[in-house]
Protein backbone atom coordinates (compact mmCIF):
# COMPACT_ATOMS: atom_id res chain seq x y z
CA UNK A 1 0.00 0.00 0.00
CA UNK A 2 3.27 2.21 -0.72
CA UNK A 3 4.59 2.15 3.01
CA UNK A 4 7.75 1.25 3.01
CA UNK A 5 8.38 -1.93 4.97
CA UNK A 6 12.13 -2.31 4.88
CA UNK A 7 15.15 -0.66 3.45
CA UNK A 8 17.46 -3.88 3.45
CA UNK A 9 17.46 -5.53 0.85
CA UNK A 10 16.27 -8.77 2.78
CA UNK A 11 13.02 -8.75 4.32
CA UNK A 12 11.60 -11.13 6.44
CA UNK A 13 8.33 -11.18 8.19
CA UNK A 14 5.77 -14.00 9.63
CA UNK A 15 2.68 -14.31 6.79
CA UNK A 16 -0.73 -14.02 8.55
CA UNK A 17 -2.25 -13.14 5.62
CA UNK A 18 -1.72 -12.12 1.43
CA UNK A 19 0.49 -9.46 0.56
CA UNK A 20 1.73 -7.71 -1.98
CA UNK A 21 5.25 -6.91 -1.53
CA UNK A 22 6.93 -4.46 -3.87
CA UNK A 23 11.15 -4.32 -4.54
CA UNK A 24 12.41 -0.83 -5.57
CA UNK A 25 15.50 -0.40 -6.79
CA UNK A 26 17.43 2.79 -7.62
CA UNK A 27 19.79 2.86 -10.78
CA UNK A 28 23.23 4.22 -9.84
CA UNK A 29 25.78 5.40 -12.43
CA UNK A 30 29.07 5.99 -12.76
CA UNK A 31 31.18 9.10 -12.62
CA UNK A 32 34.71 8.83 -14.02
CA UNK A 33 36.84 11.76 -13.89
CA UNK A 34 39.91 12.15 -16.72
CA UNK A 35 42.92 15.02 -15.95
CA UNK A 36 44.06 16.44 -19.78
CA UNK A 37 46.83 15.99 -19.64
CA UNK A 38 47.31 13.40 -17.39
CA UNK A 39 48.91 14.29 -14.09
CA UNK A 40 48.11 17.95 -14.27
CA UNK A 41 46.14 17.74 -11.63
CA UNK A 42 44.47 15.87 -8.77
CA UNK A 43 40.72 15.25 -9.43
CA UNK A 44 38.07 14.43 -6.36
CA UNK A 45 34.22 12.94 -7.08
CA UNK A 46 34.53 10.01 -9.61
CA UNK A 47 32.63 7.06 -7.95
CA UNK A 48 29.57 5.37 -8.21
CA UNK A 49 26.04 7.37 -7.06
CA UNK A 50 22.57 6.79 -7.09
CA UNK A 51 20.47 8.13 -9.62
CA UNK A 52 19.78 11.83 -9.04
CA UNK A 53 22.43 12.53 -7.00
CA UNK A 54 24.46 15.86 -6.69
CA UNK A 55 27.87 14.91 -7.09
CA UNK A 56 30.68 18.02 -6.41
CA UNK A 57 33.61 17.83 -8.66
CA UNK A 58 36.92 19.38 -7.62
CA UNK A 59 39.73 20.13 -9.12
CA UNK A 60 43.35 20.88 -7.82
CA UNK A 61 46.03 21.81 -10.31
CA UNK A 62 49.38 20.61 -10.31
CA UNK A 63 52.59 22.25 -10.17
CA UNK A 64 53.41 24.10 -13.41
CA UNK A 65 49.42 23.93 -14.53
CA UNK A 66 46.33 25.85 -14.06
CA UNK A 67 42.51 24.93 -14.47
CA UNK A 68 40.83 25.70 -17.06
CA UNK A 69 37.69 24.05 -16.91
CA UNK A 70 35.69 20.73 -17.18
CA UNK A 71 34.30 19.24 -20.36
CA UNK A 72 31.99 16.43 -21.21
CA UNK A 73 32.17 15.13 -24.77
CA UNK A 74 34.24 18.14 -25.97
CA UNK A 75 31.49 20.62 -24.58
CA UNK A 76 32.30 22.85 -21.59
CA UNK A 77 30.05 22.42 -18.51
CA UNK A 78 31.80 24.58 -15.92
CA UNK A 79 34.80 26.70 -15.87
CA UNK A 80 35.50 26.82 -11.64
CA UNK A 81 37.29 24.12 -9.85
CA UNK A 82 34.68 23.13 -8.29
CA UNK A 83 31.23 22.40 -9.66
CA UNK A 84 28.54 20.27 -8.82
CA UNK A 85 26.86 18.03 -11.36
CA UNK A 86 23.50 15.88 -11.46
CA UNK A 87 24.20 12.43 -11.87
CA UNK A 88 21.56 10.61 -14.08
CA UNK A 89 23.90 8.48 -16.18
CA UNK A 90 27.20 7.31 -16.40
CA UNK A 91 29.38 10.22 -17.37
CA UNK A 92 32.78 10.80 -18.60
CA UNK A 93 33.98 13.85 -17.25
CA UNK A 94 37.22 16.16 -18.17
CA UNK A 95 39.35 18.38 -16.31
CA UNK A 96 41.63 20.65 -18.21
CA UNK A 97 44.73 22.56 -17.89
CA UNK A 98 46.75 24.50 -19.06
CA UNK A 99 50.44 24.71 -18.30
CA UNK A 100 52.47 27.84 -16.59
CA UNK A 101 55.64 28.83 -18.57
CA UNK A 102 58.15 31.21 -17.56
CA UNK A 103 59.98 33.86 -19.39
CA UNK A 104 63.15 34.98 -17.76
CA UNK A 105 64.83 37.96 -19.37
CA UNK A 106 68.64 38.74 -18.65
CA UNK A 107 71.07 42.10 -20.08
CA UNK A 108 73.90 41.92 -21.99
CA UNK A 109 76.75 43.60 -21.42
CA UNK A 110 75.45 44.10 -17.12
CA UNK A 111 74.31 47.43 -16.71
CA UNK A 112 73.57 48.56 -20.21
CA UNK A 113 70.04 48.86 -20.31
CA UNK A 114 66.36 47.20 -19.00
CA UNK A 115 64.02 44.49 -19.93
CA UNK A 116 60.54 43.95 -18.72
CA UNK A 117 58.11 41.08 -19.32
CA UNK A 118 59.27 38.70 -17.53
CA UNK A 119 57.21 36.14 -15.10
CA UNK A 120 55.13 32.91 -15.68
CA UNK A 121 52.20 33.05 -17.85
CA UNK A 122 49.66 30.50 -19.17
CA UNK A 123 50.65 28.73 -22.30
CA UNK A 124 49.17 29.76 -25.57
CA UNK A 125 48.91 33.78 -24.97
CA UNK A 126 50.64 36.36 -26.68
CA UNK A 127 53.49 37.97 -24.79
CA UNK A 128 56.00 41.14 -24.95
CA UNK A 129 58.70 41.67 -23.49
CA UNK A 130 60.53 45.33 -24.10
CA UNK A 131 64.42 46.26 -23.76
CA UNK A 132 65.17 49.76 -22.90
CA UNK A 133 68.83 51.24 -23.45
CA UNK A 134 70.75 52.93 -20.80
CA UNK A 135 72.38 56.42 -21.68
CA UNK A 136 75.69 55.36 -24.05
CA UNK A 137 74.27 52.08 -25.17
CA UNK A 138 71.81 50.70 -28.23
CA UNK A 139 69.60 47.95 -28.27
CA UNK A 140 70.61 44.77 -31.01
CA UNK A 141 68.71 42.00 -30.84
CA UNK A 142 67.00 39.84 -28.09
CA UNK A 143 68.79 35.83 -28.51
CA UNK A 144 67.91 32.76 -27.02
CA UNK A 145 70.43 30.02 -26.75
CA UNK A 146 73.02 32.32 -28.47
CA UNK A 147 70.37 32.56 -31.42
CA UNK A 148 68.89 35.92 -33.02
CA UNK A 149 65.07 35.84 -32.37
CA UNK A 150 63.67 39.37 -32.55
CA UNK A 151 65.78 42.46 -33.91
CA UNK A 152 62.93 44.67 -32.48
CA UNK A 153 63.40 46.07 -28.74
CA UNK A 154 59.76 45.10 -28.16
CA UNK A 155 59.15 41.35 -29.02
CA UNK A 156 55.73 39.75 -29.06
CA UNK A 157 55.29 36.46 -29.48
CA UNK A 158 52.82 33.43 -28.29
CA UNK A 159 54.08 31.55 -25.79
CA UNK A 160 54.41 27.82 -25.69
CA UNK A 161 57.27 26.93 -23.70
CA UNK A 162 59.68 28.10 -21.42
CA UNK A 163 61.84 31.04 -22.87
CA UNK A 164 65.18 32.45 -21.53
CA UNK A 165 65.59 35.84 -23.56
CA UNK A 166 68.74 38.00 -23.64
CA UNK A 167 68.51 41.61 -24.42
CA UNK A 168 71.53 42.26 -26.25
CA UNK A 169 73.20 46.24 -26.04
CA UNK A 170 76.08 47.74 -28.32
Amino acid sequence: DGTVVSTNSTYSFTATEDRTLVANFIARYTVTLISNPTGAGTLVGAGTYDDGSSVTLTAVAATGYVFSDWTENGVAIATTSTCEITVTSDRDITANFIPLYTISLSVNPENSGTVTGAGTYTSGTQRTVRATANAGYEFGSWTENGEVVSTESTYIFTLSANRTLVANFT
